[in-house]
């Protein structure tokens, strides 16, 4: 087993641990040492929601998130088939937020080229700090984004099966699935999702050297 293997069975066991015995304090650390750190934004008024959430600004805003290297804004309008003018409108208002921020800049052909990032992994809203007419509009477009992702998923599923037939045995790969009530404190809430989402966030960069899974992770508080 070379060192890449053994790092890679040493956090399946890390992980297995946490899920076993509870993620304590060490187990947690070990964890943050073997994936990069997992930054989320947490919008905490109705003007920070309103800013995120507003339709078109999510696509802009999920365009950087998704992408692995800085954009400019001419790359993303032509990612999203729209003027750059327009997107650079609203680039401007994350930037002005600090949801987006200047990376670098490049001299092409005599123009000064801009390209931006988002330092964060995610963007989230805490309920407990917004109106009651905001946090509902937002719970009924997180809602709708739910149920597009239960929908590619069950198309991933289709793809699975098709998969399976082609495949002997040996090389058909697995599928998990599992649903189940959680019991934790707000604390352990936060530490779950972070934990969660920082392995989501390792293992989504792209590797033609590596077998490719569909993930469908979602959580709800019901009581």
């Amino acid at each position: 087993m070379d060192d890449k293997q053994a790092k890679k069975q040493e956090l399946k066991d890390l992980i297995r641990k946490s899920v076993k015995d509870g993620i304590n304090k060490e187990v947690k650390e070990e964890i943050k040492k073997s994936v990069k750190e997992f930054k989320k934004l947490v919008l905490q008024s109705d003007e920070q929601v309103k800013l995120v959430f507003d339709p078109y600004r999510k696509k802009i805003l999920g365009t950087f998130i998704r992408s692995k290297e800085p954009l400019t804004v001419k790359q993303v309008a032509d990612k999203l088939g729209d003027q750059p003018a327009k997107v650079h409108y609203h680039v401007q208002k994350f930037i002005k937020a600090g949801i987006l921020e200047l990376a670098k800049t490049e001299n092409i052909n005599g123009i000064i080229a801009k390209y931006y990032h988002s330092p964060y992994n995610a963007i989230m809203f805490e309920s407990n700090t917004l109106s009651n007419d905001v946090y509902i509009a937002q719970s009924k477009a997180i809602q709708h984004s739910v149920d597009h992702a239960i929908e590619k998923f069950k198309q991933d599923l289709n793809t699975h099966w098709d998969f399976v037939k082609s495949k002997p045995k040996g090389e058909r790969g697995q599928l998990v699935s599992q649903i189940r009530h959680l019991y934790m404190t707000p604390e352990e809430r936060n530490e779950f999702v972070d934990t969660i989402s920082t392995l989501l966030d390792k293992y989504s960069t792209p590797d033609d050297d590596k077998d490719v899974f569909s993930a469908l992770v979602t959580m709800a508080r019901i009581q």
